[in-house]
């Protein structure tokens, strides 16, 4: 709902901008809601323009970067992989997306190294995202970079 509320618009001038086919608005779904609405919010994060709709998305890419359950189609997409490389890691915290990226070369299923690629990108793009890094450069995030937009 917070994405949604914060990210009127959005959807649709992505699609005007990108030619993004997961940014196509749907007459059928309130923009941002669908699954297609909050893949085209995030792969497109650094092109967001409205503040408010920044910081919800900031926020949905951090609970997607610490659970890969919550990234739409990423468990279907990669079931096999984390059978094979990851199997007996929880989900949580990072673990998977760990584990899979130190599995991506290995990888056969291309959907999935896709969505492991763009999650990792997600947090290359501003470290804040990832889980681990919010844990163990806790207090360095607040002396170094306190009041940083991210």
């Amino acid at each position: 709902p917070l994405v949604a509320k914060s990210c009127r618009g959005e959807v649709e001038r992505l699609y005007r901008q990108t030619k993004d086919v997961n940014c196509q608005p749907h007459d059928d779904v309130m923009n941002g809601l669908s699954g297609m609405g909050l893949h085209c919010l995030t792969t497109h994060y650094t092109q967001l323009q409205q503040p408010r709709c920044k910081h919800a998305v900031n926020g949905l890419l951090r609970v997607q970067s610490n659970d890969f359950r919550a990234i739409f189609g990423m468990v279907v997409a990669c079931k096999q992989a984390i059978e094979q490389f990851c199997h007996g890691v929880s989900p949580g915290s990072g673990r998977l997306h760990a584990c899979l990226r130190s599995s991506i070369g290995k990888i056969k299923q291309p959907r999935c190294v896709d969505m492991v690629s763009q999650a990792w990108s997600a947090e290359k793009q501003d470290v804040t995202i990832n889980p681990r890094v919010q844990a163990h450069c806790k207090n360095e995030m607040e002396a170094y970079c306190k009041g940083v937009e991210h």
